[in-house]
Formats: C-alpha cells, structure tokens, sequence
C-alpha cells in the first residue's frame, strides 16, 4: 500500500509528524501535497507519537498502521530535510540504517535515544562536500557505518563509539568529565565548511591503537584502504602494517559481515593478499558462508593465478 502521512505547515514546507503504511522501511518523497518536506517534527518514528488533532492528513489511512518504534527498520529521508526535531527516532529499537541528503543543518535533543540497532548511515552526498554529518554523529557515539554518495557502491568511513561519564571526586563534591574510546576524537575531523578532514581523520589511528580492540582497527582499516579517497602513502601504510599484523582478526571480521563487496575492493586495492584469501575461504566455508568461500578463491585466481606462459613465433 501506498504510505499516508500526518504532517503540519513549517514555512512554506511542511514538518512531518507521522508515517502510516505497511513497510518497515518507508522512503520519504520529496513532497507531499506540493510542499517540500522539510523537517521531521518531534517523536515523527517514536512509538505513540504525538499527532494534534489540528494536523494536516494526506492519504487513505485505509488499513495501515503507524511506522514507528520497533517496527520501523530502515527509513530513507528526502534531499530537503532541514531539521530532524526532538525525539524523531526516539525508541526505535529496531532502525539498522538511515539514509538523508546533505542539507541537515539541526538535530534535536534525543534524536537516536534507546537506537540501539542503528549502524549505517548514508549520506548522499560526497565525501568532500559540506554535509550535516558531523551534527548526526554528535547525537551517535555508537559504532556506526557512514556511506558516502548516491546509490551503487559507495564510499566508506568506520565511526567506533565513545562512552561519556561522570564521576564525583566526595567529599569535595566537584565532578569529572571523561570520555572513553575513540570515537569521539574521531568524530572532530571535519573541515570548517563542514566537509570531512580525511587527513585529520587518518591522524587519529596511532593514537587509537592502544585502546581500541583488533576488530574495531580493522573495520577503520579496511574502510579507507577499499575506499582510499584522500589517502596519503604514510596513512596507506600505516593500515597496511597494521592489518598484516592481524590477518586473524581481519578474516573472521569479513567474514561476520559477509560483505565481498569489501573483500574484492582490498584484493584491488592491494590490501588483501593470498594469505587472507585462504583464510576467509577456509572461514568462510567452516560458517557455511559458501558465497564468501568462492569469491575469496575467485579472487584468488584473479590477482594471484599463474600466469600463461607466452610464446613468440
């Protein structure tokens, strides 16, 4: 069924209020009744969410329920989504991925809150344009996937979460700040017209190396040797060290995610070699992932195969 919204005026667009229809994972259009959508108002995905009776209706309404809280799983946003409001997302346990244009300029307070299964997030926009990216990953310290560009294949950057706390120092009373992990320096690299600092960002990986776990290094890893943009040679290096270092890790990681999209990009990228082929494939095989198996043995054959021998008459 098509979806039917609940919405209300905000200037000359509107502020959506609530979705109704039978998908867990609505694509938003750009308008509704002519006007472009521009917000996503308060507790719009959050379970029993507020509607006032004096808001504008658009649809059939006819045997849809609302998409919210834990049933909604993914949810697309148009290009001209401005602000997401307070709450918008707020108990939605079962949202895995979002997808928004470039234009957010306002996050609300609790936006993500209780979001515990939200790990993708696609911007559509390249990684060198100004985005409201660094204001969504301020409201997210979980790990979290951001995609950059529109649809196809996609370039990649690996965000580890953070953890915030506050201890009191009694009987003085004065309470400490700290932050653990990080995910939350990672979270700064950002250019001042609010583009990615892929620099800065590939700065922070010696510092992470004490503290952060193998798998959480080799998802940063990965991520920047299959997608390079902006890679210098010393930060190529430096993952590249570190990976060789833990094919193990590397392996078992690809193969939980099942992505071979990832596995061919780091075989043509040079970064995945005929050890950690072999390695997934056995992996792959022993989880009963046979997809996995077979590319890693057609990768194999591609980049390491023997060659023919030539002849010259």
């Amino acid at each position: 069924m098509e979806l039917s919204f609940v919405w209300e005026p905000k200037g000359e667009g509107i502020s959506l209020l609530g979705v109704y229809g039978d998908t867990p994972s609505p694509v938003i259009p750009d308008r509704i009744d002519g006007r472009p959508v521009v917000e996503i108002g308060r507790y719009c995905f959050a379970p029993n969410g507020r509607e006032p009776e004096t808001a504008c209706k658009t649809g059939t309404f006819d045997g849809g329920r609302r998409i919210d809280g834990s049933f909604v799983e993914s949810v697309r946003l148009p290009d001209g989504i401005k602000i997401l409001d307070n709450a918008a997302f707020y108990n939605c346990r079962a949202l895995h991925s979002l997808s928004v244009g470039k234009e957010i300029d306002a996050v609300g307070s609790d936006l993500f809150t209780n979001c515990w299964a939200l790990e993708n997030l696609v911007v559509r926009g390249k990684i060198d344009e100004g985005s409201g990216l660094k204001k969504l990953l301020a409201v997210i310290s979980s790990d979290l996937t951001v995609y950059f560009g529109q649809d196809g294949e996609l370039t990649r950057l690996f965000y580890p979460e953070y953890f915030e706390s506050m201890d009191e120092n009694t009987p003085a009373h004065i309470f400490n700040y700290s932050i653990s992990g990080q995910g939350y320096r990672y979270r700064q690299c950002f250019a001042a017209a609010g583009s990615v600092s892929l620099a800065d960002y590939d700065k922070v990986f010696p510092v992470a190396l004490p503290g952060e776990t193998a798998v959480t290094l080799c998802k940063i890893a990965c991520c920047r040797l299959a997608f390079p943009d902006g890679l210098s040679e010393d930060a190529k290096k430096q993952y590249l060290d570190f990976l060789d270092t833990h094919l193990l890790e590397l392996a078992g990681l690809l193969v939980q995610m099942r992505d071979t999209i990832l596995m061919e990009r780091l075989a043509a990228n040079g970064a995945a070699g005929r050890e950690l082929l072999a390695l997934i494939s056995h992996q792959a095989a022993a989880s009963g992932w046979n997809e996995g198996a077979a590319a890693a043995g057609e990768l194999t054959h591609r980049y390491f195969g023997k060659k023919k021998k030539e002849y010259t008459f």
